[in-house]
C-alpha cells in the first residue's frame, strides 16, 4: 500500500532478483516444478539452504516433497509443523541469525 500523498514518509524499499510464476491454468505440481527448475538455476550445486514455505495444505506439502525428492533435495520438516501460528516468518529467520538482530 502506498503512503498518503505528502506524508513525508519515505518510500519503502524496494525488492530486488525478485521472481513470479504464475499461471492460472496450469496444475499445481507444474508451478511447484517451475519454483525448484528457478531454484536449480540459482543454486545449480545445491550448495545453499533452500527453504519452501508453504501454508499447510498437504498435497501442496506432499507435491514440494515429491519435487525435492526428485532432484535429490534433502527436506527437512516444513515449518508449519513445528510452528503453527503468527511470528514464523521471525521465528524462521532465527534458524540463520541470533534472535533480535
Amino acid at each position: 500500500m502506498r503512503s498518503d500523498p505528502g506524508s513525508g514518509k519515505k518510500k519503502p524499499p524496494r525488492s530486488v532478483n525478485r521472481r513470479y510464476t504464475c499461471d492460472i491454468t496450469a496444475s499445481r505440481d507444474t508451478t511447484i516444478g517451475k519454483v525448484f527448475d528457478e531454484a536449480d538455476r540459482r543454486d545449480p550445486g545445491h550448495a545453499r539452504t533452500w527453504i519452501a514455505l508453504v501454508d499447510g495444505d498437504v498435497h501442496q506439502i506432499s507435491l514440494v516433497w515429491a519435487q525435492a525428492t526428485a532432484r535429490g533435495i534433502m527436506a527437512p520438516d516444513h515449518l508449519d509443523r513445528l510452528y503453527p501460528r503468527a511470528g514464523i516468518p521471525a521465528e524462521a529467520a532465527w534458524c540463520f541469525h541470533a534472535p533480535a538482530t
